[in-house]
């Protein structure tokens, strides 16, 4: 119903009572909307995404403004997810090994391969310790240990850590 002609014609009634009748204000019911088609902004924020695919709505409104697109943020976030465009918020990553960059050597025959390790351990009385172990990757048989408090291993302890891991080093390699 536009104006209060086409409402008089359609209902027989003057523009003032169908507003009554009907509990809205007139105001309300003379409104034209002045808004814009967003066709055209919503195929350039598709291709934008489709061409950027890791983009959210605020870098692509970023590239629309550079463009000269005069639309706020939020209208911007309102078509980017009606598109379905929104990007999935990624989880984080915690406690994922790193990859590893060379496969790992294996020994085709015993002692050509070593592999070392700290591996952390408390007493009773809570004192805390750490062996070297050294592992023969073919046979998974361990031929030493080194065994020194935390400290020492740390090399806080003085030269003791790096004392007690170079003989056990070299107790190993004179066994092969």
């Amino acid at each position: 119903m536009n104006g209060s002609g086409s409402c008089r014609r359609v209902t027989g009634a003057s523009e003032r009572q169908v507003c009554f009748a009907l509990q809205v204000s007139r105001s309300s019911f003379r409104y034209r909307s002045v808004a814009t088609g967003d066709s055209a902004l919503r195929l350039r924020i598709r291709e934008i995404t489709e061409t950027r695919v890791h983009y959210g709505y605020r870098r692509v409104h970023i590239l629309l403004r550079r463009e000269g697109w005069r639309d706020n943020h939020k209208r911007i976030h309102r078509l980017h997810s009606e598109q379905g465009l929104s990007l999935r918020p990624r989880r984080p990553r915690r406690n994922k090994p790193a990859q590893r960059r060379q496969p790992r050597p294996q020994g085709l025959y015993p002692a050509p391969v070593r592999g070392m390790d700290f591996v952390p351990d408390a007493l009773s009385d809570g004192r805390r310790l750490r062996l070297l172990t050294i592992i023969d990757l073919f046979t998974r048989e361990c031929p030493g240990i080194c065994v020194g408090a935390e400290s020492a291993l740390n090399g806080s302890g003085g030269d003791s850590g790096h004392h007690c891991a170079r003989t056990s080093l070299t107790t190993v390699a004179e066994n092969r």
